[in-house]
């Protein structure tokens, strides 16, 4: 049986939903596809509770500002993006 995950964001009006996808083809004892099977889970508290945690991970709790490691990561990232860009 071969199969398939991802997650994808789904924005609406008021709130942004994150689905995740699971993909599963079916086959017999001869390698006969059978069919398909499709799994659509809501996962968008999932995905919000760990960007919490990168939030809390970066973050300073009380200004909202980075944190030495949000802000080494950050500087890191434009950097990276400047010497990509051929900029220096």
């Amino acid at each position: 049986m071969q199969s398939c995950h991802w997650i994808d964001s789904l924005s609406l009006p008021d709130q942004t939903k994150h689905l995740g996808y699971d993909y599963q083809r079916i086959k017999d004892e001869q390698e006969h596809d059978l069919g398909y099977y499709i799994t659509i889970t809501d996962r968008t508290i999932d995905v919000n509770a760990l960007e919490m945690e990168h939030e809390r991970a970066t973050h300073d709790s009380l200004t909202g500002l980075y944190n030495r490691e949000g802000f080494l990561k950050k500087v890191q990232e434009v950097l990276s993006k400047v010497l990509k860009s051929g900029a220096i």
